[in-house]
């Protein structure tokens, strides 16, 4: 994903005009509609407006624990993992790790795939260990020679014969280019039985072989990341290793799927129809290992999607803040929210109650500024229980959002919307966290009055609107400012 600054925030019609005395123009007769404010805004229509304020703590270094990490659904990762990648064309295997934890989740992270030039790792992180125990001279001049040669990837094939280049010289351009000639001037000097046994004694068994088959598994290239995530801990030569990988150039698979301000180590390879990348994601806690190997696939986004969904996911551990609802007086049978997001560091919920003694059938239909209505999705709510929506599944990623949730069959039911975020290098800090709710609106009106609001520095306020009829609304927003009317 890119970076949306804040004021990017992708929204729907913001009014503004010149104001005279705290009004905006002529009241206008317009069909019953909802609105809402807060951020992101989709065109809904429920006015209720939502201001948030910004004071944030110092950050801590990126990259670096600030306690323990976890999730509370690893289950529910395998199965988006699934759900990813069978919706893309070819065969994918996906790994995810947090190492501060050791949770993990995949998706065929065990199923053998060719590693194409993602044995480079394995090859690197051979030879610097070996430097850091005092077996390897990193600053060794090796000679380019015609039997290195290669065609492919990388930029000494341009250069002539007998350059020289220093062992250190070849690891980066290993990684960073994944340059070919490097890896076969690296494997005549340190030979090939050597970096595959230390594949092995990793745990790495696939990657281990010595027969010759270049092979791994997206499990296998995460123990290598997180190895050598534990070497940069312990020696600067792993820092080294690391920034390799920062400096990779080829960054439109998993990079892609994360703003560009998270720092991202990544080596891909592609031979034959596999298209694979293996990544290092420093986000703010913790960093995470994500993996995704691939076979027929038709490009990079499938990469970049698994990438994305996975970074939203892993924002919304940093989530903080309350809310509050007021209650209902009683169940309903048409439930109506003007907001909803479910773009990166976004999580959306309906918490649907039934206190009825039979089940609901209740039909969710969602309304997007970016594909307009979507078809319908049906759940069913037990009788006396409450039934929790995810959003962002339901519906699905990267939608501006409204809702309307109408019992088709059963006793009516209550429905609040939880939204909780972690949006990104803001305006005014680093990111903006927190989280709120909302009852939904039992119909549309044409009229709607909302107390609170400030535009003043460290907020944004946005107004969302729905119109769920067949026939468009004009609408007339009327500004009073405190001491001005």
């Amino acid at each position: 994903m890119r970076e949306m600054e804040r004021g990017d925030l992708p929204r729907a019609k913001q009014a503004k005009g010149n104001r005279r005395n705290g009004r905006a123009g002529s009241a206008t007769r317009c069909a019953p509609f909802l609105a809402s404010s807060f951020l992101p805004a989709t065109l809904s229509v429920l006015l209720a407006a939502f201001s948030l304020l910004l004071f944030p703590p110092v950050p801590p270094a990126r990259g670096e624990p600030t306690g323990e990490v976890t999730f509370t659904d690893p289950s529910y990762l395998s199965q988006s993992f699934q759900a990813l990648a069978c919706a893309q064309s070819g065969d994918y295997g996906v790994y995810f790790q947090v190492p501060a934890t050791g949770e993990e989740a995949g998706y065929q992270q065990d199923k053998i795939f060719t590693a194409a030039s993602c044995y480079k790792v394995f090859l690197v992180m051979y030879i610097y260990e070996s430097a850091a125990a005092g077996n390897v001279n990193l600053d060794e001049v090796l000679i380019y020679t015609p039997i290195d040669f290669d065609g492919g990837t990388g930029v000494i094939q341009f250069m002539p014969f007998g350059t020289g280049l220093t062992v250190r010289q070849l690891c980066r351009l290993a990684i960073t280019h994944s340059d070919n000639v490097a890896a076969n001037m690296l494997r005549r000097r340190f030979g090939y039985v050597p970096y595959r046994n230390y594949a092995a004694s990793l745990g790495c068994p696939v990657s281990g072989r010595t027969d010759g088959r270049n092979q791994t598994t997206a499990r296998e290239l995460g123990v290598v990341l997180r190895r050598a995530l534990a070497f940069a801990a312990e020696n600067p030569l792993g820092q080294e290793v690391i920034q390799f990988l920062k400096d990779d150039v080829y960054r439109t698979r998993i990079p892609a799927g994360v703003p560009p301000y998270v720092p991202v180590g990544n080596k891909t390879g592609d031979y034959a129809g596999y298209m694979n990348d293996m990544a290092l994601v420093f986000t703010e806690d913790a960093p995470y290992i994500l993996v995704v190997l691939s076979c027929g696939a038709s490009g990079d986004g499938g990469h970049a999607r698994i990438s994305s969904f996975t970074y939203g996911y892993v924002s919304s551990r940093l989530c903080t803040g309350g809310h509050c609802a007021a209650g209902v007086r009683e169940p309903g049978g048409e439930w109506y929210f003007a907001e909803g997001y479910t773009g990166p560091g976004f999580h959306e919920w309906l918490c649907l109650e039934n206190p009825g003694d039979q089940a609901s059938l209740v039909r969710l239909e969602y309304f997007t500024q970016e594909a307009g209505a979507l078809e319908p999705r049906m759940v069913s709510v037990p009788a006396a229980s409450r039934t929790t929506v995810f959003v962002n599944q339901s519906a699905g990623e990267n939608y501006q959002v409204s809702c309307r949730l109408t019992v088709l069959d059963g006793p009516g039911i209550v429905a609040e919307r939880p939204m909780y975020f972690y949006y990104g290098k803001g305006k005014y800090g680093e990111g903006w966290t927190g989280g709120h709710t909302a009852t939904g609106i039992p119909a549309p009106a044409t009229e709607w009055n909302v107390a609170e609001g400030c535009t003043r520095e460290g907020f944004e306020e946005y107004v969302t609107v729905l119109n769920p009829g067949e026939e468009e609304a004009r609408i007339t927003l009327y500004f009073q400012a405190e001491g001005r009317g």
